[in-house]
């Protein structure tokens, strides 16, 4: 839920970008928009840009290491699940 929230957002700020920089000039070619594009990315001229794509980046990279750290989690309960799980298979020691 979470990944489709940032996904919304990340083309709610591409769609501002491109709004605010047709007002800028003109987007009248495919150049046009890839030099926009490329300012996004690369040099935001308004501070508002600037805030915006800084916390999508934190938001994202929480995003991920909350993945890789749940994976990890994950993996761990699943090899201590198989371990007991082993462990109930054995033949307890006979008594002779």
């Amino acid at each position: 839920m979470v990944i489709i929230a940032l996904l919304g957002a990340f083309v709610f700020y591409v769609a501002l970008y491109l709004i605010w920089e047709s007002t800028q000039s003109r987007l009248d070619s495919v150049n046009a928009v890839l030099h926009a594009l490329n300012n996004m990315m690369w040099v935001p001229q308004n501070t508002v840009f600037t805030v915006f794509r800084v916390v999508l980046l934190l938001a994202t990279a929480y995003v991920v290491l909350d993945m890789f750290r749940s994976a990890a989690k994950r993996a761990t309960r699943k090899k201590d699940n198989d371990e007991k799980n082993a462990l109930s298979w054995k033949k307890p020691p006979s008594v002779d």
